[in-house]
Order: C-alpha cells, then sequence, then structure tokens
C-alpha cells in the first residue's frame, strides 16, 4: 500500500494573517538573497530558483514544540511529507562561499510567531550541517504542488534533522 503523504500542515507560525498583518505578497514579488562570505552575492526570484536543479526529500515533520502538525487529505495525522526545491549545496556553487563560513542564517520576509512585531523570524544551522548533500534544502513545492504560504511558502527551509522547526 502506498504511504499517504500529509497535504497539509498546520502553521504554529505565521498563518498568512500574523499579527493581524495581511499576506506579505505572492510568490511573483518574493526574492533569495545570499549574501555574506560568499564571492557572488544573488538575489533570486522564484523564476530563477526554478531553472536550478531540483531535488525532492521526504521528511518527517513533527515539530519540536508541537507535536505532529501534518494532516491527510482526510484530515487523519501525518508524520510524513515530500518536497522539492533546491539543495543548499547547489546554492553554495552559485555563490560561492569564501572564508571560513560557521553558520548559515535564515531571516523570513514574515514577522516571527513571538517577541517584537516588527522583528523578522529568523534563525540558523552550523554550515556542516547545511552543506550535506541531503540535509538542507529550500524547498518550494508541497506533494508536487506549490508550496502554500501557510505552510512557509512559496519557499521554507528544510532542514533534516532538526524537528521541522528551521
Amino acid at each position: 500500500m502506498d504511504r499517504e503523504y500529509c497535504t497539509r500542515l498546520t502553521s504554529v507560525g505565521d498563518t498568512g494573517h500574523h499579527r493581524g498583518a495581511p499576506r506579505l505578497g505572492t510568490a511573483d514579488n518574493w526574492n533569495l538573497t545570499i549574501a555574506g562570505d560568499v564571492e557572488t552575492p544573488r538575489q533570486l526570484n522564484m523564476q530563477a530558483l526554478a531553472k536550478l536543479p531540483k531535488c525532492k526529500q521526504i521528511v518527517d515533520i513533527t515539530c519540536v514544540s508541537s507535536g505532529i502538525i501534518g494532516r491527510t487529505e482526510n484530515n487523519e495525522p501525518c508524520k510524513q511529507a515530500e518536497f522539492t526545491g533546491v539543495r543548499l549545496t547547489d546554492l553554495y556553487h552559485l555563490v560561492k562561499p569564501t572564508g571560513e563560513i560557521q553558520s548559515i542564517r535564515f531571516v523570513s520576509r514574515a514577522p516571527g510567531g513571538c517577541g517584537p512585531a516588527h522583528e523578522k523570524h529568523d534563525t540558523s544551522i552550523a554550515f556542516s550541517h547545511g552543506c550535506q548533500d541531503d540535509k538542507a534544502m529550500l524547498g518550494t513545492h508541497l506533494n508536487d504542488l506549490p508550496l502554500p504560504y501557510e505552510n512557509g511558502g512559496p519557499l521554507r527551509s528544510i532542514v533534516e534533522d532538526y524537528y521541522f522547526y528551521k
């Protein structure tokens, strides 16, 4: 029997109407900025990201703070989802890191779920973890459909072993 992956996720952070603010645009006006200790800083829109090599990962989506956050089309709890996106290692090759990078910082366009409303959500991972080929990616699709804003779309970090909170 085929496994039924989660088709929707319960958002623990930004729901699209965070703290009374409206949704922050559409995928058409989103950009990924890669800067810092890199030889070639880049700003990529979603169309440019779509041209990069794709990868798929089936990931455990048990949230460290909320337990099971996934549901199937039949509203049954589930623990895994299939994401498609771009490996962080492919982005590294594009921008060519320089020096000795110790961490990768992700900064959201949306405010965090706690703290001052004017501060954007941000988190980081060790570079050594993020530069392993199949450990970290930026997801653009959930089960072959564009990742909904309510589930972190149009682009969210997917980091293996980090309990879906990174």
